[in-house]
């Protein structure tokens, strides 16, 4: 993927892209930012029934309130047939010196990024526009609930489409790692968190946040931290230059890395093995692995440890290979008792290994590591090569589809 040029030409306008998963707290920090910022105009979406709900906010005015058919009723649908469109017009009206699109609550990042970027070369819609940062809104008083729990889009009444029964700690997954910024609803604060299974007991009070360092475990390194919505945070990320290629890398699971908040010599971090010995949480009971090897997992063996890796108040993400599969980059990505397994790509010029970066609350970390240990190939197993896997039964099969002769399915 290239992404085009930001120095030539005249000034373009920049845009933001705001990813939620609390619709008052969207409006709340949008609210807050277009009164501060009386220049700069907001393109609200919303998914109601089968219809898309666009809303056109400035200086604390709704400048328009419209719904509109879509072919298909979902986010990127939404980003490509109604959000292109109305922020090319807005953007040649030359009334505003900045524009925000903030997504329906639930919907992802990745998908939107894509679509405003098609749009933005020199004969584009968007020839006059920029991107500027992506942001995930976050609210840390309940984030350990949002992303450790077990509830989904259905609980909370939040569906884009129908089926859509994602766990919200999903749906985070899709936009607190991807971020190029992160919002705070308000500064976090030491309080002790509910229905996590974590107890409250085991909490110190002592300035530790289960909510903050849950956000450093997983944000972006690079990314901008703003620790309150209701300070000025929209001059900082109109003014953020956006890389889409960042994004795709962040989002990929042969290049998604850990957050500032896992430390470099945490369990896991020396490349050569799978360090699995687990040290001590934080004291907010938070605690981290980066579990890492060059070693095919078994595919039976996984199947049989799956329950331990991802039940829990714990998410995963990462890659791994089995050795049916020798060219697969297989991805990860478990959170509220749901797993999403499936081929992202192939190895190339990388070398095939297995990563899985889990955070969570409480206990059984241990045990976590431990099933990861079991999962992988042993080294007599590894010895024995490729060539006895090549008639066996695929178990990976039902979530992996089927092999080519290539072993990339």
């Amino acid at each position: 993927m290239t992404e085009r040029s930001e120095t030539q030409g005249p000034p373009r306008l920049p845009v933001a892209v705001l990813a939620s998963v609390d619709p008052i707290d969207r409006e709340i920090a949008l609210g807050s930012a277009l009164v501060d910022r009386p220049d700069v105009v907001a393109v609200v979406h919303d998914l109601e029934g089968h219809r898309l709900r666009r809303r056109i906010l400035h200086a604390g005015a709704a400048l328009g309130d419209t719904f509109v058919d879509l072919d298909h009723v979902c986010p990127a649908c939404a980003v490509r047939e109604d959000a292109v469109p109305v922020l090319a017009r807005l953007a040649q009206t030359g009334s505003y010196a900045g524009m925000i699109l903030a997504l329906p609550a639930a919907a992802e990042l990745l998908p939107a990024v894509r679509g405003l970027a098609q749009h933005l070369g020199s004969d584009g819609d968007l020839r006059a526009v920029r991107l500027g940062a992506t942001i995930s809104l976050v609210n840390p008083d309940t984030l350990a609930t949002d992303l450790l729990g077990e509830e989904d889009l259905a609980d909370r009444g939040l569906m884009l489409t129908h089926g859509d029964h994602r766990a919200i700690g999903e749906v985070l997954l899709g936009q607190l790692p991807v971020a190029d910024a992160v919002l705070l609803t308000t500064p976090a604060q030491t309080t002790v968190p509910e229905r996590v299974g974590v107890s409250p007991a085991s909490h110190a009070t002592h300035g530790a946040h289960l909510g903050s360092d849950l956000l450093e475990a997983l944000r972006a390194p690079e990314s901008t931290r703003w620790d309150d919505a209701h300070e000025p945070w929209l001059s900082g990320v109109l003014g953020h230059p956006h890389s889409t290629m960042a994004t795709e890398r962040r989002a990929h699971p042969l290049s998604m890395t850990p957050g500032p908040g896992m430390l470099a010599d945490a369990p896991g971090a020396d490349a050569e093995g799978a360090r699995a010995h687990p040290g001590e949480a934080a004291p907010s009971g938070v605690w981290t692995l980066d579990l890492r090897s060059p070693a095919a997992v078994h595919p039976s063996r996984l199947l049989t440890h799956i329950d331990a890796l991802i039940n829990g108040p714990r998410v995963v993400r990462g890659r791994f290979w089995v050795p049916n599969r020798p060219d697969s980059v297989c991805g990860v990505l478990g959170a509220g008792r749901q797993l999403s397994v499936g081929i992202a790509s192939r190895w190339n010029h990388h070398s095939p290994h297995t990563r899985f970066l889990v955070v969570g609350a409480g206990p059984h970390r241990a045990a976590v590591a431990q099933a990861f240990e079991e999962s992988l190939l042993t080294p007599a197993e590894q010895a024995e090569g490729l060539a006895p896997w090549l008639d066996r039964e695929d178990d990976l099969e039902p979530f992996l589809g089927a092999r080519s002769s290539s072993g990339m399915a």
